[in-house]
């Protein structure tokens, strides 16, 4: 959301809170849009109001839980989720935020998989939960079990594009490109708006020698999402293949500054793909110093699939 519009749902979220103060949907409303433009102290203040007016309203205690989540009061955070299952187990997204609390935040695997499993006890039919599952174990390692967990799934939920994106990853990092192309037009079936799936297509067909085709999956995903570097660091690459060097040029300088805005992991990913791989692990290693890396992502990122037998590579995995 930009800025502008930002300020407008702040300004009519403001307007409601004053015009019912005894309305605690509103004050949810107006903390949500506090936390929406970053202004967490008063988000927190307005679901506390929210939550003197309704004690039982599991939904501000999940977005302060958010909140401490993110200023790194961990402890807090972890008793406004438990405090939200207690409110109504139902509402699915105490189990997301307590599971990406200790995924994100701990590394707690196991604490993690608790989490997700509390919810598909209260909805065993949740898509998404299910994939945060199976991508749970994917970063503990055990990609046997994630595998086994995601195909279930896409063949239960076969609307739901969640597996199949999954499964696309993993599919790709495991050098199992007929599975991974197969997900990734699965998921664009399901839903072209999608980017990623294109980007993965593109490093696939362009793997397999199809430059045409790469070309084509790699210029929808940048159409789709201007800011893919990594799919702005794949075309230059394959254009500089072609003999196109003043297109590589610029791709090469675009998606090199898009990097930039996800610090030295989002530029070591954009020279893994380019093909740079003393540079990606220089930075790689910088990023992990710098704690820029999600617990367990190493594994499943699909930009590392071009450095990922690297014995640099391997240490840090070795480290997680």
């Amino acid at each position: 959301m930009n800025a502008a519009v930002t300020a407008s749902a702040i300004a009519e979220a403001e307007s409601a809170a004053r015009e019912r103060p005894t309305d605690f949907t509103s004050l949810e409303n107006l903390g949500s849009a506090y936390l929406e433009a970053g202004r967490q102290d008063e988000a927190r203040i307005a679901f506390q109001r929210a939550i003197a007016l309704n004690p039982g309203t599991a939904i501000a205690y999940i977005k302060i839980g958010w909140i401490h989540q993110q200023i790194g009061t961990i402890q807090q955070a972890v008793d406004a989720y438990e405090k939200a299952i207690v409110l109504d187990p139902h509402v699915l997204l105490s189990y997301e935020g307590l599971g990406w609390l200790y995924i994100s935040k701990l590394a707690d695997f196991e604490r993690a998989i608790q989490a997700y499993e509390r919810g598909l006890a209260v909805n065993p039919s949740n898509a998404l939960l299910t994939s945060f599952l199976g991508s749970t174990y994917a970063r503990m390692g055990q990609m046997g079990k994630a595998l086994e967990i995601l195909e279930q799934s896409a063949k239960k939920y076969p609307a739901q594009i969640y597996a199949p994106s999954w499964l696309s990853y993993l599919y790709f990092r495991l050098k199992r490109l007929d599975e991974a192309a197969a997900s990734c037009r699965l998921e664009i079936e399901i839903k072209e708006g999608a980017h990623s799936p294109h980007r993965v297509l593109g490093f696939i067909y362009h793997l397999l020698g199809r430059n045409g085709d790469a070309l084509a999956e790699l210029e929808r995903a940048v159409d789709l999402e201007s800011h893919d570097y990594e799919a702005r660091a794949a075309l230059a690459k394959v254009y500089r293949e072609n003999g196109d060097l003043a297109a590589a040029e610029v791709q090469y300088n675009t998606g090199r500054e898009l990097s930039l805005e996800d610090r030295e992991y989002g530029l070591a990913c954009f020279h893994a793909v380019y093909g740079e791989a003393e540079k990606a692990l220089d930075l790689l290693e910088t990023a992990s110093a710098k704690s820029q890396i999600t617990p367990g992502w190493l594994r499943i990122d699909p930009e590392l699939y071009f450095i990922q037998d690297e014995p640099r590579f391997q240490a840090l995995l070795r480290k997680e």
